[in-house]
């Protein structure tokens, strides 16, 4: 199997857990991964932007929005993920 077939069907397991279970974190945090993985940050940003909206907590998520946004020239949002992970480092 390809690393491009290997990637679409990972991608349209992901998508239909996030369907399944849109309420689970690792689904849409694992989504995102696989956006990455395959240079696709513009479409990995939501994912990782409903993992955030699920566990506001993980510092990983912000982390990793904190890198999508800076790479995809939005300095706005890439600020207030950094915010959110100095804030979290705080607790």
């Amino acid at each position: 199997m390809t690393p491009f077939l290997i990637h679409r069907l990972t991608t349209n397991i992901y998508k239909k857990l996030t369907k399944l279970e849109p309420y689970k974190k690792d689904h849409w945090q694992r989504l995102g991964e696989i956006y990455i993985q395959a240079q696709k940050f513009a479409e990995a940003i939501p994912a990782y932007e409903k993992a955030a909206e699920i566990d506001p907590g993980d510092i990983r998520i912000w982390e990793v929005l904190k890198d999508l946004y800076s790479g995809s020239n939005m300095p706005d949002k890439a600020q207030q993920a950094e915010a959110k992970m100095q804030e979290l480092k705080k607790l």
